[in-house]
Formats: structure tokens, C-alpha cells, sequence
């Protein structure tokens, strides 16, 4: 994987400050998913592991399995999130306990099995905000699953095309003048019919993905086009830990939940 070291350098100051925030107190909303950065033996000189404090680690265990840093102590749902995730139709549409959640209220996507979060980043939705008619360019709501799995083993910064691998590589301060899909992409398909799927709210024919982006400096604000956006380093740490038909769920005005 390309790490380009000033990119690499942004990536882990964000990734610091998040990391800190999760030793202090894991209640918080800590964006603890600096994703695929470098593996333990790296050489600290390509920037990233070196800029990280003891606390800042002490927070991470590397997977090994996966190749993707992890939280050392998951955190535990609030009540009040549990609840709201049962209210949606958590045991039914994750039977396992496993699912991802996206909350366009705090732009923050997670991983959470069997009520703990064991993976989270930020992530851009639309700017339009939520909705799933087709052409709205609005984040479809509900219940998803990840239809296929787009972009295993390209190069950090490929750019896909209808789904589709380019000789295109986008690299931190190439300026194309257009919103790319780049690195992976996890194609979406709508699991509530007349909501996200069918007719023309289905998500599916709309395209919806969590990819990479080259608006890096604009994750964590909803400026999508409907879509997730997540960072290139967090959406190969994503691609590593899911599988095609694992559920998710896109949700928004739950205000008091974080």
C-alpha cells in the first residue's frame, strides 16, 4: 500500500487525537480507527507509528489476522443506543449480533458486534441529507446489506469507475476537479421494500457505496452525493473485517444517542 508520508502525517494526528480521547474515557464518541496505517514491524521513519504516543497505542491491539489496527477494550452501547438499535430492528436484520451502523446525526460509522462498537471512523453522507428517492442525492435510510465487495488488493488511491478499476491512481493534492470513488468499495443493496429497495427508492440502482474519497479534509462533514464516504486508510480497515451480506444500517435525527 502507497503511504504518502504528508497524507500519513495528517491520518495519524487525526488518529491521536482519537485515540487519546478513547483511553480517557471509552464512552465518548472516539473515532479509534486510524485504519490499515502500517503493521507493528514498519519502519517508524514512514511516519505514522511513530507519531503515536504510549497512550495513544496502549488503545489499539493489532489484528494480525485481519492486518488492521483494532480497540483494545471495545465500547459497550449506551442503554439508550441499544434501544434505539432494537427499536430498528436490530434482531431481526442481525440475527448474529453483527452489523454496521451509520449515524448521519454524528457523521460516524461503526462496527458493532454483540453490542459493542469493535471498530469506528468518520464518514461523510450526503449533503442533501437523508433520503432514497432516486436522483435526490440523498443517503438512503434503513436497513442495507453490502452486495459485493469492489477493489481487494488495489493500490491505495485507485480510481473506480462504475465499479470498475481505472489506470487511475489518485495520490494526497491531485486536484481533478471531480469527487472520486477510489481504494474500495462496498456496493450497498436496499433490504426494506418501498424504503431502500424496489421501484425508485432502490438503493442498489442508485448506486450507493462506502468507498474511498479524494475529499479526505471533508470527512466527518455530510457533503456526499449519497454515498459514504470514508477515509482511503479507514475504508481498507473496513474491507478487511466485513463480508458480502452483512447488514447495515443508516439512521438519523437519533439526537441524544452519543
Amino acid at each position: 500500500m502507497h503511504v504518502d508520508r504528508r497524507h500519513s502525517r495528517l491520518v495519524a494526528l487525526r488518529a491521536l487525537a482519537a485515540l487519546v480521547l478513547t483511553a480517557a474515557s471509552l464512552g465518548a464518541p472516539a473515532w479509534a480507527a486510524p485504519g490499515n496505517l502500517l503493521p507493528p514491524d514498519a519502519d517508524p521513519a514512514e511516519g505514522v507509528r511513530a507519531l503515536w504516543s504510549r497512550a495513544a497505542r496502549a488503545a489499539l491491539r493489532w489484528n494480525s489476522e485481519t492486518g488492521v489496527w483494532m480497540m483494545r477494550t471495545p465500547i459497550q452501547l449506551t442503554p439508550t443506543q441499544q434501544a434505539f438499535l432494537d427499536e430498528a430492528g436490530w434482531d431481526r436484520f442481525a440475527p448474529d449480533g453483527t452489523a454496521m451502523w451509520v449515524s448521519v446525526d454524528d457523521q460516524t460509522f461503526r462496527l458493532i458486534k454483540n453490542g459493542r462498537v469493535v471498530w469506528q471512523a468518520p464518514c461523510s453522507t450526503a449533503e442533501n441529507g437523508v433520503g432514497a428517492v432516486e436522483n435526490s442525492y440523498q443517503t438512503p435510510p434503513g436497513w442495507h446489506a453490502v452486495a459485493r465487495k469492489i477493489g481487494e488488493d488495489a493500490p491505495w488511491g485507485q480510481v473506480f469507475r462504475a465499479r470498475v478499476p481505472t489506470s487511475e491512481i489518485w495520490r494526497p493534492g491531485m486536484d481533478l476537479g471531480e469527487d472520486l470513488v477510489l481504494t474500495r468499495v462496498l456496493e450497498l443493496e436496499g433490504l426494506e421494500p418501498g424504503k431502500n429497495r424496489g421501484g425508485n427508492v432502490d438503493s442498489r440502482r442508485r448506486h450507493i457505496y462506502v468507498h474511498g474519497t479524494n475529499g479526505e479534509d471533508q470527512i466527518g462533514q455530510p457533503v456526499s452525493h449519497g454515498c459514504i464516504r470514508l477515509l482511503n486508510d479507514d475504508v481498507i480497515a473496513l474491507f478487511e473485517l466485513v463480508e458480502e451480506g452483512m447488514p447495515l444500517l443508516i439512521t438519523s435525527q437519533a439526537e441524544g444517542l452519543y
